[in-house]
């Protein structure tokens, strides 16, 4: 499964998602960024099939730098 995402606040947005989605333990197969406007990051992961898209929207979510997340 692949979700989009927009980080607002650059390498720390990055940081704090990825570090959160491996304290819950969500398996990440691939990562795919792009810095289009300053510190605006969009980003693609590719996750593990055994999680649903919900499960991993809500918990992306949660985090308060992190918009426009997506199922593509």
């Amino acid at each position: 499964m692949q979700v989009r995402a927009r980080l607002n606040e650059g390498i720390d947005s990055f940081l704090r998602l990825i570090n959160y989605l491996r304290r819950k333990e969500i398996e990440i197969k691939s990562v795919n960024m792009k810095s289009l406007e300053g510190s605006i990051i969009y980003l693609n992961m590719v996750f593990s099939d055994e999680y649903s898209a919900k499960y991993i929207i809500n918990n992306i979510s949660k985090l308060e730098d992190v918009e426009n997340i997506e199922v593509i």
